[in-house]
């Protein structure tokens, strides 16, 4: 821990936005908040509601991590008892919790004559800005200039704590590397 936090604190892009919340930080909340509740042992209707819930959060506060949100539902869906009707179950409680904050929301939207749906799609459209080509490389460069040789640290760090994972016949070595290849 007092690792992690003197690396958190040598570095610039953790320190830039120390003084503001922002959408991002929120929205990962409730998308680690969703992949945690998801992931618990003895999943109930409750569970999934819930997860679906936060899924919901996370989208909604931050169009942008859908993936999060999309990445701790299907997890939530694949995890627990194998067979199909839990899986069919744990699906539909998840949709329902999914859905069930946007219904109200587009109630109390209408009720004060805005369309929701119309102005989440609007919305969406007014970031237009960059070379959509470069996106991929844009974290890495980002991080290089910021971080400088503390990128090589914590990817050095990331790369030991994905090895040592396999090595210590943690639970959920499978999610991990599921996790990595789907971002």
């Amino acid at each position: 821990a007092l690792l992690a936090l003197g690396i958190a604190a040598a570095s610039h892009s953790l320190l830039y936005y120390s003084r503001h919340l922002m959408p991002y930080d929120t929205a990962m909340t409730f998308g680690l908040l969703s992949l945690y509740v998801g992931l618990r042992k003895q999943a109930t209707i409750r569970t999934s509601l819930l997860c679906g819930a936060l899924g919901f959060l996370c989208f909604i506060t931050y169009n942008g991590y859908w993936l999060l949100a999309g990445f701790a539902m299907l997890c939530h869906a694949f995890s627990g008892e194998k067979k199909i009707t839990a899986f069919l179950q744990r699906g539909a409680l998840l949709v329902i919790g999914f859905v069930s904050p946007l219904i109200l929301i587009m109630l109390v939207s209408k009720s004060a004559g805005i369309d929701f749906i119309s102005e989440s799609t609007k919305f969406a459209n007014t970031g237009t800005q960059g070379d959509y080509s470069e996106g991929w490389s844009l974290p890495f460069e980002y991080f290089w200039h910021s971080e400088h040789f503390l990128l090589v640290i914590l990817g050095a760090l990331s790369l030991l704590t994905v090895l040592n994972l396999f090595k210590n016949n943690d639970r959920y070595p499978g999610s991990w590397l599921a996790g990595l290849l789907f971002v």
